[in-house]
């Protein structure tokens, strides 16, 4: 049986994961920033506002029919 070291170099990295053109979920995003999804939704309930909003404000990412796109992304538009 393979170990999972041995399938490490076929994971894709974030970066290669992140193809700004097609945007990212709400989820995706948490993870490429390193966050806790659940944390970020608990956060943003602390601070009343949704967890769409909070994570365009602590991001700069601009969110597009359910998707983030980073704020210099110029395709979107």
């Amino acid at each position: 049986m393979m170990s999972h070291q041995n399938l490490d170099w076929a994971k894709p990295t974030r970066r290669e994961r992140f193809e700004p053109d097609r945007g990212l979920r709400q989820r995706q995003l948490c993870e490429l920033m390193g966050w806790d999804y659940r944390q970020v939704a608990r956060t943003a309930k602390q601070q009343g506002m949704s967890t769409h909003a909070y994570v365009q404000q602590q991001t700069g990412w601009v969110l597009r029919a359910e998707l983030y796109y980073p704020p210099e992304d110029r395709s979107i538009e």
